[in-house]
């Protein structure tokens, strides 16, 4: 069993919104932001943190986690985990965590602008635009 919140020490070991140590803060961890560590500075670091928190660029693998003393969890702000090593996470009984929903809506708003964008062959339109020609007329859509 996990001990009180106010008792974690989290390092936060990539780039994210500062309202992430924010909300940890006001919740009594200890948080530690230092994204851009080298391999051998993240294994000295993971010895000394109940939680990591990463995005995508930094790597958990097995000689990293494998060196973790008093590791609890480790959160993934993002989708995919192919970042961290599970099999070494679970052998540890650190959980996992991650946000797999949280870009849904970005996602799909990306894909409808790009299905329009080339529905109304946007990019073309826009060169031929800088080119300094006016084809109104090839670039009516459907």
């Amino acid at each position: 069993m996990v001990g009180p919140v106010a008792e974690f020490k989290v390092l936060i070991a990539d780039d994210i919104h500062e309202s992430c140590a924010e909300a940890l803060k006001s919740k009594g961890c200890h948080v530690t932001v230092k994204p851009l560590l080298t391999r051998d500075e993240l294994i000295k670091a993971v010895k000394e943190y109940d939680a990591i928190i990463v995005r995508g660029r930094t790597k958990l693998t097995r000689d990293i986690i494998m060196e973790a003393q008093s590791l609890k969890v480790i959160g993934r702000a993002g989708v995919g985990l192919d970042n961290i090593d599970l099999k070494a996470a679970a052998e540890k009984g650190i959980r996992v965590v991650s946000s797999p929903q949280a870009s849904t809506i970005a996602v799909a708003e990306a894909t409808m602008a790009l299905i329009l964008a080339l529905a109304r062959m946007i990019p073309e339109a826009n060169k031929t635009l800088k080119e300094g020609l006016w084809l109104k007329s090839k670039f009516v859509g459907f």
